[in-house]
C-alpha cells in the first residue's frame, strides 16, 4: 500500500526520467544562447541572448530539482514539474507576444522591420515547451493514482 502523499515508484521513476530529459534540454539550449551571446559560438538558429539563456537554465534547474523527490515517489516532487511547466509556458507566451508585436511593426512599415519574417524570430523559448506535453498528459491520465490525500 502506498503512503499518504505518494504514488508508485514506477510512476515516480517515469516522471523523474522525463523531468531530467526536459531539464537537460533547457539547460543545453540555455548554455548555447549564453555562448552565442559571448561570441564563443555562432549557431544560426540559436539567438545571442545571455539573459534568455540564464532564464532557460533556471527553468531547466527547476525540472532537475524535482528528480530526487520524484524518484523516491514523493508527491512534493510533482510541484517542481508543475512550476517548471508553468514557467516554460509563460516564458514561451512572452516570446509569442514579441513575435506578434514585431509582425505589427512589419505591417506598419517600420524601417527596421522591412525585411522581417516571422521565422527569424522563432527561438528555443517558443518551441521547447512542446516537450512538456507528454508530461502534462501523463500527469493528467494518472491523476487518480497521484493523489496527495
Amino acid at each position: 500500500m502506498e503512503k499518504k502523499g505518494s504514488f508508485s515508484s514506477k510512476t515516480g521513476i517515469l516522471i523523474a526520467g522525463y523531468a531530467a530529459l526536459i531539464g537537460l534540454f533547457y539547460v543545453f539550449f540555455g548554455l548555447l544562447e549564453i555562448l552565442n551571446g559571448l561570441d564563443m559560438t555562432n549557431f544560426y538558429s540559436i539567438p545571442s541572448d545571455i539573459i534568455g539563456g540564464l532564464m532557460l537554465i533556471f527553468i531547466g534547474f527547476i525540472f532537475l530539482r524535482g528528480i530526487g523527490e520524484l524518484s523516491q515517489a514523493k508527491i512534493s516532487g510533482i510541484s517542481y514539474i508543475l512550476v517548471g511547466i508553468m514557467m516554460a509556458l509563460s516564458y514561451s507566451g512572452l516570446f509569442i507576444l514579441i513575435i506578434g508585436v514585431e509582425g505589427i511593426e512589419f505591417l506598419l512599415g517600420k524601417e527596421e522591420f522591412l525585411d522581417w519574417t516571422w521565422h527569424h524570430s522563432i527561438r528555443p523559448e517558443i518551441w521547447l515547451p512542446v516537450i512538456t506535453i507528454p508530461t502534462i498528459l501523463f500527469l493528467y491520465s494518472h491523476k487518480k493514482t497521484i493523489n496527495p490525500y
